[in-house]
């Protein structure tokens, strides 16, 4: 399977190439990883030069205050996959989770609030992901998280999602867009970090995979 991969704000490419290369690894099956850098420059995530070094330059795919911003990611992102697709399944942390689920929920619903049959991924993976954005709403200046209570399930395509017991960050936030994946088809692990993707060998990151091998079955089945 081909996934397309987004980073988190503040960090880069080849930063969640790196912090995702033991869990690659582990789900094994001879899948293809494609990186996406966000389209504007922004400032280093603090901890990450630390972790990973100094950075030449870090991004995110939208201002988070601006609503012609965050419209702007959407459509960089749809064309990119116009241009570069099609793919599998996308591997998405943070930030980067909230911009596939806000370009999955445009597509999934129709004009007429149908659901799609055809959703632009067979499978999605969020790491500590951020809530997804209305679309529809962002062209008038408004920025909407979508929720359960207003919106229901929107994610009806093999999810897992999986996110940090000490995430201080953003506390409560990656249930709230677990909440919007149909029960029957996703997956969920609560790891013992915090707004972070767990790198090293042991029992947080072999539950990890099987989450993950788990809703990658259910597409290859």
């Amino acid at each position: 399977m081909r996934f397309l991969c987004l980073h988190g704000w503040g960090t880069n490419s080849d930063i969640f190439e790196a912090q995702t290369a033991l869990l690659r690894h582990e789900i094994g099956g001879g899948h293809t990883y494609e990186f996406v850098d966000g389209p504007m420059t922004w400032p280093t995530q603090p901890g990450i030069e630390e972790a990973f070094g100094e950075q030449e330059c870090c991004y995110t795919y939208w201002d988070p205050s601006n609503a012609a911003s965050i419209e702007a990611a959407v459509d960089y992102l749809e064309e990119f996959m116009n241009s570069d697709g099609p793919f599998d399944g996308v591997l998405a942390f943070s930030q980067g989770a909230a911009l596939a689920a806000t370009l999955l929920a445009k597509n999934v619903k129709a004009s007429n609030g149908k659901y799609l049959k055809h959703p632009l991924f067979k499978c999605a993976i969020f790491l500590s992901a951020m809530r997804p954005v209305d679309y529809s709403a962002l062209a008038s200046g408004e920025i909407r998280m979508l929720s359960r209570a207003q919106d229901g399930v929107i994610y009806t395509i093999p999810t897992s999602n999986i996110w940090g017991a000490k995430d201080s960050q953003y506390p409560g936030v990656p249930e709230q867009v677990s909440d919007l994946c149909l029960a029957e088809q996703s997956t969920t692990f609560v790891h013992s970090k915090g707004h972070e993707v767990p790198m090293v060998p042991g029992d947080d990151l072999a539950s990890m995979v099987a989450a993950i091998k788990k809703i990658i079955g259910l597409v290859q089945d």
